[in-house]
């Protein structure tokens, strides 16, 4: 993955105590200490082996960020992609990150890239900016609208869908069940039911029954359907109305850069809003219940 670029001869220790190492540590706010470690060896271990691979006389920021993004992200890997593809996974990317960018409630985007690591063809990176133990409801909502970000943006550029959005939309349905179920978002009111679903044998919930009636599983599932179409038509009207060009703008950038950073985003896509705009972004309606 390409990283900030650096003038020769830059080291760490013109960074250290400056605002790129405190990106660095924002990255690893949520890791526990083994993972963190596992990121920021104190004795620069990771990063010092990297600095080597890549010819660099000292180590440079860049060595750090390469190791945080092995240890989030995965290792670069080689994909050839045809301009087709290509396109479709610059677009996906771009519709997470400038729906992360214009949701105020979302974590802040730290970087895109269409370069495949891991198990992914492409990457939108973004940094709480600290540790997080409580989430409200506007939160997971616009969690759940930057993950329906890439699909949309591939409606809307693409006149098409692809598979790629399959990780996307597993983890908005858990998201969204688990608001419904577990946090008493939806029109059950504030009640929780056990719907097991992180557990991973296949027909558990059945051998072992359910506390709650078909009525209510069917109310559920109803509740779950609502919230994502609903977030799928906020994002359709972001992207595919609202700011359209930027998404344009930004899937061309990505085309030719391949991975775009924050001060890249800012130029781009202008200053980020932080307050919430009630006429452009606006909170999904009550759900009602159904008669």
């Amino acid at each position: 993955m390409a990283n900030r670029a650096q003038a020769p001869g830059e080291s760490i220790n013109e960074y250290v105590g400056g605002s790129r190492c405190q990106t660095n540590a924002t990255g690893t706010a949520a890791f526990v200490g083994a993972v963190r470690a596992s990121a920021q060896v104190p004795d620069g271990e990771k990063q010092a082996l990297i600095a080597a691979r890549e010819n660099h006389v000292q180590v440079r920021m860049a060595d750090f960020e390469e190791a945080l993004d092995r240890v989030l992200l995965g290792a670069a890997r080689s994909v050839l992609l045809n301009d087709h593809d290509r396109q479709v996974v610059a677009y996906h990317e771009a519709g997470h990150a400038l729906v992360a960018w214009l949701t105020p409630a979302a974590d802040p985007v730290h970087k895109v890239t269409i370069i495949p690591r891991g198990r992914a063809l492409g990457v939108t990176e973004q940094l709480p900016g600290d540790d997080q133990y409580n989430y409200s409801k506007g939160y997971l909502q616009a969690r759940l609208a930057v993950m329906m970000g890439g699909r949309v943006a591939e409606e809307v550029a693409m006149n098409d869908i692809t598979t790629g959005a399959e990780n996307d939309l597993v983890e908005a349905t858990r998201l969204a069940r688990r608001m419904i179920t577990r946090w008493g978002m939806g029109t059950l009111g504030p009640m929780a039911l056990n719907t097991d679903d992180e557990q991973p044998f296949l027909g558990y919930e059945i051998s072992q029954g359910r506390d709650y009636s078909d009525i209510t599983a069917a109310r559920i599932d109803q509740d779950v359907q609502q919230l994502l179409e609903e977030r799928h038509n906020f994002v359709q009207e972001l992207l595919g109305v609202k700011a359209r060009e930027k998404l344009d703008d930004l899937a061309q950038a990505l085309l030719q850069k391949e991975t775009v950073d924050r001060e890249d985003l800012q130029r781009i896509l202008g200053p980020r809003n932080l307050e919430e705009d009630v006429e452009s972004i606006k909170s999904i309606p009550a759900m009602q219940p159904s008669s």
